[in-house]
């Protein structure tokens, strides 16, 4: 299968842009994320998780309780 196309090269903007992706055949449906997180069909409605990025060093010490939480998510293109 071709690659999509996008109207702007990937890389590291300073500034806001719209972007536009297409491909040849209008069959296809265009998974993409924006988080850098791998694009995925499943993934449509997110998915959230918690961590901890703190943990103790001595013998003895508990850990944190505190936990941070992320969420991935794919989108498809367009965005419905």
């Amino acid at each position: 299968m071709e690659p999509p196309t996008f109207s702007v090269n990937g890389g590291f903007y300073t500034e806001s842009f719209n972007l536009t992706i297409s491909h040849p055949d209008p069959s296809v449906t265009i998974i993409y994320t924006t988080d850098g997180s791998d694009p995925n069909l499943d993934n449509l409605g997110g998915t959230t998780y918690q961590y901890k990025n703190e943990y103790p060093f001595e013998a003895g010490q508990l850990p944190s309780e505190n936990f941070l939480t992320k969420s991935f998510q794919s989108m498809q293109y367009p965005h419905h």
